[in-house]
């Protein structure tokens, strides 16, 4: 959604509060909190020294934020490699992603075969076994993960 511009700067004293309802909404990681209280017009010291602040009180964590954006990308039928770049690609530090990773520890494969089961659920034929490859390969799962996925829907079939 895009804002209009403000007139004037808002003040110091709403940026808590601000922070606070943005976390409360969902999580978030430092860099995309930093992004939003720096759109609403919010002086970058002052940004810093809150993210900072509330990192302290427990209010904001990247490995929170990681560990729920997993989840959330697992239920949506996304593999390993498209999961970290994105949370790369949101600032998540890789010791956060790997905590995150190592406590969920999902069964790659076996996810591969529910998205394939999902997205298609009917037999592959040659063709189709192409595209199920693809569809696997461009939700960030390794091949050796959409292979076993296709041999596994082959074989229940």
């Amino acid at each position: 959604m895009l804002r209009r511009p403000r007139s004037r700067a808002p003040d110091e004293d709403q940026l808590r509060p601000t922070a606070l309802r943005l976390l409360a909404q969902r999580e978030h990681s430092q860099q995309e909190l930093r992004a939003k209280l720096s759109q609403r017009g919010f002086a970058r010291a002052a940004i810093d020294q809150t993210i900072e602040a509330l990192c302290e009180a427990g209010w904001q964590s990247d490995a929170r934020y990681a560990a729920s954006y997993l989840r959330a990308r697992l239920a949506r039928g996304y593999g390993l490699l498209a999961i970290t770049a994105e949370l790369r690609a949101r600032g998540v530090q890789p010791n956060d992603i790997h905590t995150a990773l190592t406590e969920e520890s999902p069964d790659w494969h076996s996810c591969a075969a529910e998205q394939l089961r999902r997205h298609f659920g009917q037999p592959l034929t040659a063709e189709l076994r192409k595209k199920a490859y693809r569809h696997l390969i461009q939700r960030g799962f390794r091949h050796e993960e959409a292979i076993a996925a296709l041999d596994s829907l082959t074989e229940d079939d």
